[in-house]
């Protein structure tokens, strides 16, 4: 996750060597006496500038990778977790039955949530995204892109736990019944 940073860096590196280059013809022309010779300054200039787009391309092309291997994660996360809650759901209703315990409202209330989190946390093309943030800015879409999903799917996660946990309680604190 460093290529945001290198690009950050390629900014502030221009800046630096731009300021370099023109003071270098500045005080190289006081110091011999002549004048600035403009057609020099003018073609380092040109190369200093097809160099940063030369390496602000590279960079952007790599950031667009780590940024669809960012989203191509996050899809099989969410589809990782949406499957860990059906079979942990699955199984408390199972053992509900098994035991005889009624904790149907609890599994209703589990069933809702994890479709509310489906709907959420819906697969977002990793392609797509990628090109759309290398090529509009980086920083606030980034920040939509992960922060909003993941803000959500603490909340629902949060409680989809308690729940959990709540049913996991009545089913294990009470005896089998034959």
């Amino acid at each position: 996750m460093l290529i945001p940073l290198f690009q950050t860096l390629d900014a502030v590196i221009l800046i630096a060597v731009f300021f370099a280059v023109v003071f270098s013809a500045i005080f190289s022309a006081a110091q011999s006496g002549t004048v600035i010779n403009r057609a020099a300054l003018t073609s380092s200039l040109f190369g200093l500038f097809l160099l940063f787009g030369v390496i602000s391309f590279v960079l952007s092309i790599l950031f667009a990778y780590v940024l669809y291997r960012l989203v191509k994660r996050r899809n099989t996360h969410f589809a990782r977790q949406s499957m860990l809650y059906e079979d942990i759901e699955r199984a408390a209703r199972e053992v509900s039955v098994k035991k005889g315990v009624d904790v149907s409202v609890q599994l209703n209330n589990l069933y809702r949530l994890r479709r509310e989190a489906q709907l959420d946390e819906t697969p977002r093309d990793p392609v797509l995204w990628s090109v759309i943030l290398v090529f509009c800015g980086r920083a606030c879409e980034l920040f939509q892109l992960f922060q909003l999903d993941w803000g959500r799917s603490v909340i629902i996660r949060s409680r989809l736990h308690s729940i959990f946990r709540n049913v996991l309680r009545v089913l294990l604190s009470n005896e089998r019944h034959v």
